[in-house]
């Protein structure tokens, strides 16, 4: 939706952004990138303390671009949880998490 109402270059600016702010936050709270899939983040974390902390942070990082920012620049970010086991497994060299 957002790439039909800003155009390409300007609605990707967004979501690069977007994607730098979740990523320095992330890390900040001993997080690490799994993978972006479209304009979603995946992370992961050792401590679920850490990643509702990392949640609470992105959340406010976004609420404050969108005081700063015209409604048509606003972003919205939706966060989920699992927590608990899951399977890791090797693909394209690189480690990916899969479960309920």
């Amino acid at each position: 939706m957002i790439y039909d109402v800003q155009g390409d270059s300007k609605a990707f600016s967004l979501v690069e952004y977007h994607f730098e702010i979740m990523m320095k936050i992330i890390k900040d709270n001993k997080g690490g990138i799994v993978k972006t899939i479209g304009d979603a983040v995946m992370a992961v974390f050792q401590d679920s303390v850490d990643a509702m902390k990392s949640s609470f942070e992105i959340q406010k990082a976004f609420d404050e671009w969108n005081k700063k920012n015209e409604k048509d620049r606003h972003i919205i970010v939706k966060i989920g949880f699992h927590r608990g086991p899951c399977i890791v497994l090797n693909l394209n060299d690189k480690l990916d998490y899969f479960g309920a």
